[in-house]
């Protein structure tokens, strides 16, 4: 029998070290068994409302430019010019807008051109239309 006093007894915080020990590893987990992926049996059928050699072109026509480096290299570029200063006179008139001096510490508020080609009924002729926007996420 061990007496409390007995060194040759073992202790319980002798037994929490061998279990805390860093040395023993945890047991890994197997990977689970490969599962094939389930496929649809169900036929493909293509879209009768477009044709897939149109359905880009439909996405894209490329007829509106996306930005000014666009509107330089564009054959209407005399049009898209014109609508971009009836947009500044616009918004002179207007007074959309106060030319002050920019206050220090401040960032100016980032902007793009919108550009839109308005088909209306009554004329034969396209309009070309250019707005001015303040991206306000940033």
């Amino acid at each position: 029998m061990h007496g409390i006093g007995d060194e040759n007894a073992p202790q319980q915080h002798e037994f929490d070290d061998e279990i805390d020990e860093p040395d023993q590893q945890p047991p890994v987990p197997e990977d689970p068994p490969a599962v094939p992926l389930r496929r649809s049996s169900r036929d493909r059928v293509p879209s009768t409302r477009y044709p897939s050699d149109q359905y880009v072109v439909l996405l894209s026509d490329g007829s509106e430019p996306e930005c000014f480096v666009d509107v330089m290299e564009d054959e209407h570029r005399k049009e898209w010019m014109k609508a971009m200063q009836e947009e500044m006179d616009s918004l002179h008139k207007n007074h959309t807008y106060e030319l002050v001096k920019f206050p220090k510490g401040k960032k100016a508020l980032k902007n793009k051109w919108v550009y839109r080609i308005k088909q209306e009924e009554h004329t034969p002729h396209p309009r070309y239309k250019a707005r001015l926007v303040v991206k306000e996420f940033s």
